[in-house]
């Protein structure tokens, strides 16, 4: 039963897969279409940072819903709580780190594409380039798994209660975002803004954790 359940989960991984895929397709022919029609003098490689965010996106609404299968579907077959949270965070990692690599990858193949259309063309002369390292997908991927544990076992314990305030929170973040200074982030010192974030997502797994192992599973 545990070994289908993973099954099942890795299966979810080639809409993502090719989800990520089609939309580098697209983003390459819109540019070889401004390049060779519009001619526009620099080619641009930031294919990597959309598909980072179409990753993340993704991972996200779809690993709040493993809790809700994993846990409950091998709960009913006998299976430990621990066993059940363990397998559902491996099916979780194994996607989103799937998933996050092949966007690096075609990430590093946008930015080849991109100075060759430098060599290829002799009006286009330059690169815009934005890239990330390596480090800040699989971060990002790590705090999907974070986040989306916690979510989904809120939603698996409490049910439609916790999905409307889950969705009410979206929404003020949405709209905050939306209304945000962008430029008063520069004054915002970058270390303590990622230990805010690293101790959000430790909290969320914890939570998340706690709720499986030892909290009522509201069927």
């Amino acid at each position: 039963m545990l070994k289908n359940a993973m099954k099942m989960n890795l299966e979810d991984l080639w809409p993502f897969l090719v989800a990520e895929g089609g939309v580098f397709l697209v983003y390459e022919l819109i540019e070889a279409i401004l390049l060779l029609a519009v001619k526009l003098d620099i080619s641009g490689a930031i294919c990597g940072v959309v598909l980072l965010a179409v990753g993340v996106m993704m991972n996200l609404f779809a690993g709040c819903g493993y809790p809700l299968i994993n846990v409950d579907l091998l709960l009913r077959y006998s299976v430990t709580r621990r066993t059940a949270l363990w397998a559902t965070l491996g099916s979780m990692a194994l996607n989103v780190t799937a998933s996050m690599a092949f966007a690096a990858l075609l990430g590093w193949v946008d930015g080849l594409i991109a100075r060759a259309w430098v060599n290829a063309l002799p009006w286009v002369v330059d690169v815009e380039s934005v890239t990330l390292p390596l480090w800040a997908y699989f971060a990002a991927g790590l705090g999907v798994v974070c986040v989306a544990l916690g979510v989904g076992s809120l939603l698996l314990r409490f049910g439609r209660k916790a999905f409307w305030i889950t969705w009410g929170v979206w929404m003020v973040l949405a709209v905050g975002l939306n209304m945000m200074d962008w430029h008063a982030l520069n004054n915002l010192n970058a270390s303590v803004v990622a230990a805010a974030a690293a101790a959000a997502c430790l909290g969320s797994l914890l939570g998340g954790s706690a709720l499986i192992l030892r909290a009522n599973v509201k069927n």
